[in-house]
């Protein structure tokens, strides 16, 4: 039983690990303008998200540090439930341009993708990967603080009265 739960428990930081060196190394390309194979699409999105109110070279560099942070976060393992909801939340405007720009991300709507809808779609399993680490890690670190804290049993309080 030991080597399953060692087993369970290394599959789970190999997938977080892994979703969070994704995120740093798309983050970071997105520092430098035109590295990023998303910065033009990351650009677009973001400059119609915003209404044009903040500049394009200020929100891909917010969303270079957002993705470089939250990349951060889950390698480290530093408050890893927050940075799963950063991740959703990321992972929801990453969508986006399939409402935004459907021509650049389909060649026959609604099925037939190009490559850039392809580059988003395969979002799906980071948000799959995210739901099982929400499941798996987080509910094992929420029973572990469960078996840490006292509890005061119904039955004590009424064998005293």
């Amino acid at each position: 039983m030991r080597a399953r739960n060692s087993n369970h428990f290394t599959a789970i930081n190999m997938l977080r690990c892994s979703i969070g060196l994704v995120y740093l190394w798309f983050g970071f390309l997105k520092f430098f303008p035109g590295l990023s194979p998303a910065d033009q699409i990351a650009r677009a999105t973001l400059h119609c998200l915003t209404f044009g109110m903040v500049s394009d070279d200020v929100s891909i560099r917010l969303l270079a540090t957002w993705e470089c942070l939250l990349g951060i976060m889950l390698l480290s393992r530093i408050l890893l439930k927050p940075a799963l909801i950063f991740l959703f939340i990321h992972m929801g405007f990453t969508f986006s341009p399939y409402l935004l720009f459907p021509r650049a991300t389909f060649q026959h709507l609604p099925y037939s993708f190009t490559l850039l809808g392809q580059y988003i779609f395969k979002n799906i399993i980071i948000i799959c990967a995210g739901k099982m680490l929400w499941e798996l890690d987080c509910n094992r670190l929420s029973s572990n603080e469960r078996h840490e804290t006292p509890t005061i049993k119904p039955t004590a309080i009424a064998a005293e009265n």
